[in-house]
């Protein structure tokens, strides 16, 4: 091995510094880095710093034939790379961007998220790409019972799903979790429709006092 160490007074090598093994991986702050995956590996005991600025450091990985990176990690503005400052971490990929979890080794991990090339989102899938057009943004699948959650730390909180023009609200979906129920908005944040704990439905009104109810907010109410 290499070793290329700081020595003090005229003593040994003691110090740990920078070590090229013959295989040719690389270590800092270690004598004995370990090859991962049979390949040579540079692997550094304690911090790395890339980069020099807010719109520096970038880590590129494989395809170094080419002076592009297809496949990285860098901080800058957040968006496609322009060498411009920010203080966000984009990640990179070609194709896909996949995240897997459960095994001490990756090789034997589970994908668990996927971001498509196409930019839809999936859970428990690996073609969120592939749904329809219509509804392929966030895919949630892979087991038999399938859902999302979503939890409000407060008892007096509220839920909701909110559809949007742009930022002008056009519908909502929400739960009051103060007194418990469902409420159904329309055309922007107009109350349409409400189902309270008993399992009233109330349409046109936010007081339910019967299995169903519906009023008109003028003119006359008709059931057809």
């Amino acid at each position: 091995k290499f070793k290329i160490s700081n020595i003090t007074g005229g003593g040994d090598f003691t110090s740990t510094g920078i070590t090229l093994l013959t295989a040719g991986s690389v270590g800092i702050g270690t004598d004995s880095p370990t090859a991962k995956k049979s390949s040579t590996t540079l692997q550094v005991n304690g911090n790395v710093a890339v980069g020099d600025n807010n719109a520096a450091g970038i880590l590129a990985f494989g395809d170094t034939a080419s002076a592009d990176v297809n496949v990285g990690i860098f901080r800058g503005a957040a968006g496609a790379y322009s060498n411009t400052n920010g203080n966000s971490l984009n990640i990179g990929a070609y194709d896909n961007v996949v995240f897997t979890t459960g095994n001490a080794d990756i090789a034997s991990q589970t994908e668990r998220m996927r971001i498509g090339s196409g930019g839809a989102v999936g859970i428990g899938v690996t073609n969120p790409d592939s749904y329809s057009a219509n509804a392929d943004n966030f895919v949630i699948g892979g087991e038999a019972n399938v859902g999302m959650h979503i939890d409000s730390s407060s008892s007096t909180g509220n839920g909701g799903i909110y559809f949007s023009d742009q930022t002008s609200i056009k519908g909502i979906i929400a739960y009051n979790h103060t007194s418990d129920y469902f409420e159904f908005h329309t055309n922007g944040t107009t109350e349409r429709m409400r189902l309270d704990a008993s399992g009233n439905l109330g349409i046109g009104v936010t007081s339910v006092d019967a299995k169903l109810k519906v009023q008109a907010t003028s003119g006359n109410t008709t059931l057809t």
